[in-house]
């Protein structure tokens, strides 16, 4: 699945884009609803490592100074690329944005990462499994095998035989509604 544009963030929003840019970036389908369990990566604190409480103003602001790092990282390994903007960030995802975003990431480090309240969690936890539901029902509309997600637990990914196309084509339906 390609990255899907980044919306102009609201406080919902935010929280949303706090839990997956990072995975997003990658290129994965989704990333794991945390629900009340424990996130992968968090700490004894119950915070994710490298997570700091800041405004979604002062996250909105590191966020994008991140993905322009990632997008002139992108232009010095050869792709031609915009920079991402506040109101939506990229226009369009490329797979080979998508391929080099490992090795940038490692360059320029991970995502900034926003603590969030257990009411955001909990928002962003719902507002997931919406997506992963309607990705996977939308991956079944299509003739692949793939169940819907279960709360609490992270998404299944997509079958391996799944085309970039129809991942993308129900990334796309799933955050339009």
């Amino acid at each position: 699945m390609s990255v899907r544009p980044r919306p102009t963030l609201a406080p919902r929003a935010a929280l949303k884009l706090a839990a997956c840019s990072a995975a997003l970036l990658l290129g994965l389908v989704g990333c794991a609803s945390g629900g009340d369990s424990t996130a992968v990566g968090e700490t004894d604190t119950g915070k994710a490592a490298g997570e700091t409480s800041m405004t979604d103003e002062e996250y909105t602001a590191k966020l994008l100074a991140w993905e322009r790092d990632l997008a002139q990282c992108f232009r010095d390994k050869g792709l031609d690329v915009t920079d991402p903007t506040p109101e939506g960030g990229w226009a369009d995802i490329t797979p080979e944005m998508q391929e080099l975003s490992p090795e940038c990431q490692k360059e320029i480090g991970e995502a900034p990462v926003r603590a969030l309240s257990a009411e955001e969690k909990a928002e962003g936890a719902r507002q997931q499994l919406e997506y992963d539901t309607k990705f996977a029902g939308c991956m079944r509309d299509l003739g692949y095998d793939m169940a819907d997600p279960k709360p609490g637990e992270p998404a299944a990914a997509p079958p391996a035989n799944a085309s970039i196309t129809d991942q993308e084509k129900c990334s796309t339906e799933a955050v339009a509604g």
